[in-house]
């Protein structure tokens, strides 16, 4: 047997037996369309092999015309095999150059058929011989050649150009594989394609003196293409390797854990599940499981939910997921949940269910004893999910707010409580004292506080809601009582203060009974003094007016519903006035005031006759601290600014205030006065904090007792108030 025969005969076997394995790997997988095109390939390369071994053994022309008109049949094989394969594996390439290059070749080879000899030859005289690989073969001889032989060469080269494309746009998706894709096999399909049209064109331009050998150039194609194909078959096995590792230590961490792998092949009704998996379903070891078995082990009461579940699943894109109860062997149940994809067919027909199962007996106990403390609190308990919808509510909040709670799920809290999320988010918040809403539209008071907490679902938000109406009405009913009690204190110092009352008007009035005499007297000389009686008149107006200014502050002071406002109060006119409205009473009992007032004071954010009670309380107390003491009374009082806050100090150098009293001294009914109420200093701690000042006791260095009233300064001194100049308001 000759070499050329032994070499083209082994060509051809061994491009068959590539062409066959790869077919087969097709029919098994028909996704893996690149083998279906490398198979392709490969067998225009045996085509072309026989066809070629055939020109070179012709005896006379029309064997040989034959063999070169079917070699172009297998190069119409080898052109679509190698379009295909590029046109797939790379993903890249414009499909109006592969259309434009089979048809090209399409043209080509019914050009071959049709209009002479063959697409190279249009007419063939004779045949010379030549040796070739130390054999001779024939070659052409005298010949006209055909015309369009053009339309294959044209094919040929846009062939290279749709190849080149191809390969330069996946080359600049940048990545390694693809570049090494982009070279190795792009580069060596354009490179046989050059190859294989250069020979043939030497050939028939008679340049080169040898058979028609294109076969070898598309070998190489396939070669290419075959490497590329090798490199995925390694991929795969090692693919496979590495999963069947996986697969075992899956299965190895499925049985050390409660948990159940299992598929479902929906076309025979079979299920496959793992050895954990039977155990932890209650299905029997060993032998095939149905779904109906399967469903036979869910509790009676949990089957709607699962075969819904399913249904959903086959029917729709979305995943299969469920928590039911499974009933084991002997009786018990377990809590499953169960989560799985489904498999489609390319005509969206669902081929299998596989999933996981994952005993969750105790995250369910977990849930129903977080449900009973819930259900256990006592005040009203919503659990929000992060879009602000309800999950959770308890009794009370049914009886808060009159929705049942099937009404309640699913809708967003601010159904219940207005405003709660619409700031930032709530997080962990303290308690926040909003007007929630009712069913019936009726609005609550309620103190609200947030946490957030981890549930297997994701994050929540547990709100506590509290009504606090009784609450609130409570406080307005404690604030109405503190202003009776504050205008009883005021009552209760008039009789106190009636004697001086009676001797500060008395002076006014006297004054003004004895000028008018005067005056009287006057008009009834015969040349009356006019400019005297003037004077006296004015006299009298300003006597007149000290008398109505002290009736005017008393009235003030003991008005009931004298509202308390923030007016910027002079603290040293406030003193003043209250010194002068007590003058008698503290020459009655002999004692000695040095009022000391601070120079350049702003004025203080209180009301003028709160204050006013309160010093009036201070210096009263002071004066029967000191009508026990033998010696000399002396009362001090000074007026200054200390860290930013007015200051009033009243001491006197009394008694002291007895070790007993120091800690109950500001309690209401606590009292060292014999018959008295003790409830002034309560009260008048009281008008102090509720201007957001203080009142503070301590003994005095130099003896007897010492108060402190301190206030804030007005508006132009605190940027925390706010209003009007005769109204102000502080937060």
């Amino acid at each position: 047997m000759s070499s050329i025969t032994i070499i083209w005969s082994a060509v051809a076997g061994a491009c068959g037996m590539l062409a066959f394995m790869h077919l087969l790997v097709w029919l098994k997988d028909r996704r893996s369309r690149e083998n279906l095109f490398f198979t392709l390939t490969v067998s225009g390369v045996v085509g072309l092999a026989a066809c070629e071994l055939w020109s070179m053994h012709a005896a006379t022309p029309a064997g040989y015309v034959a063999a070169v008109r079917w070699a172009h049949v297998s190069t119409l094989v080898c052109f679509g095999g190698a379009l295909g394969f590029i046109h797939h594996a790379f993903g890249t390439g414009r499909l109006h150059l592969l259309a434009l290059t089979l048809g090209l070749r399409l043209v080509a080879v019914v050009a071959n058929f049709t209009t002479g000899e063959s697409l190279h030859v249009k007419s063939l005289e004779s045949l010379r011989t030549i040796r070739f690989l130390g054999e001779e073969v024939s070659i052409l001889g005298v010949w006209e050649p055909n015309r369009w032989v053009i339309a294959g060469q044209l094919s040929s080269l846009v062939l290279v150009i749709y190849t080149a494309d191809a390969s330069l746009r996946l080359w600049r998706r940048g990545g390694r594989e693809e570049k090494r894709r982009a070279l190795l096999v792009g580069g060596g399909l354009i490179f046989f394609a050059l190859a294989s049209s250069a020979q043939s064109g030497l050939v028939a331009a008679g340049v080169l003196e040898m058979p028609f050998l294109v076969s070898f150039p598309f070998l190489g194609m396939a070669l290419a293409m075959g490497y590329e194909l090798s490199r995925g078959l390694l991929r795969s096995i090692r693919l496979s390797q590495e999963l069947g590792a996986t697969e075992q230590r899956l299965a190895e961490a499925a049985a050390a854990a409660p948990l159940a792998l299992w598929e479902w092949n929906i076309g025979r009704d079979e299920i496959w599940i793992s050895d954990g998996g039977r155990m932890l379903h209650g299905v029997e070891t060993g032998g095939k499981t149905g779904i109906a078995r399967f469903t036979e082990t869910v509790h009676p009461e949990d089957r709607a939910t699962v075969s819904a579940a399913i249904d959903a699943a086959l029917a729709g894109p979305g995943p299969y997921s469920v928590d039911h109860r499974v009933i084991l062997p002997g009786g018990s149940c377990r809590w499953i949940h169960a989560g799985g994809t489904v498999e489609r067919d390319p005509q969206g027909r669902a081929l299998l269910l596989r999933g996981v199962s994952i005993d969750i007996s105790e995250r369910r106990k977990a849930e129903e004893r977080f449900r009973h403390v819930i259900e256990a609190a006592p005040d009203a308990m919503v659990l929000v999910d992060r879009k602000g919808g309800i999950a959770l509510v308890n009794a009370r909040a049914e009886s808060i707010f009159g929705h049942p709670r099937a009404e309640l799920l699913g809708r967003p809290l601010e159904t219940l409580v207005p405003g709660y999320l619409r700031g930032p988010d709530p997080g962990t918040r303290p308690g926040v004292e909003l007007v929630a809403r009712r069913k019936d539209g009726s609005e609550v008071p309620v103190e609200i506080a947030s946490s957030p907490i981890e549930m297997p679902e994701g994050e929540f938000l547990l709100a506590s809601i509290l009504d606090i109406g009784a609450r609130k009405q409570a406080e307005r009913e404690a604030a109405l009582h503190q202003e009776e009690l504050a205008h009883l204190s005021r009552v209760s110092m008039l009789g106190e203060l009636a004697g001086a009352l009676a001797h500060e008007l008395n002076q006014p009035l006297a004054a003004i009974l004895g000028n008018s005499q005067v005056g009287r007297r006057i008009l009834n000389d015969p040349a009356p003094d006019l400019p005297e009686v003037a004077a006296i008149l004015d006299d009298i107006t300003g006597d007149a007016k000290r008398a109505g200014s002290i009736i005017h502050g008393m009235r003030a002071m003991f008005k009931k519903d004298a509202a308390p406002e923030l007016d910027p109060v002079d603290l040293n006119d406030a003193v003043t006035q209250v010194l002068g409205l007590i003058h008698s009473e503290i020459l009655r009992r002999k004692v000695e005031v040095d009022f000391r007032p601070g120079p350049g004071l702003p004025p203080a954010a209180a009301g003028r006759v709160e204050i006013q009670q309160v010093v009036l309380n201070l210096v009263m107390n002071a004066l029967d601290a000191l009508a026990a003491v033998p010696r000399p009374g002396r009362i001090g009082i000074e007026t200054g600014l200390r860290d930013g806050q007015l200051e009033v100090v009243v001491h006197d150098n009394g008694p002291g205030i007895p070790d007993a009293m120091i800690g109950r001294l500001f309690e209401p009914f606590a009292s060292t006065k014999q018959g008295g109420l003790g409830l002034g200093l309560a009260i008048s701690r009281s008008i102090a904090e509720r201007f957001r000042g203080k009142l503070l006791a301590d003994p005095h260095p130099e003896g007897g007792a010492r108060f402190r009233l301190l206030l804030p300064a007005s508006p132009e001194q605190d940027p925390s108030c706010h209003g009007s100049p005769r109204r102000m308001e502080c937060e």
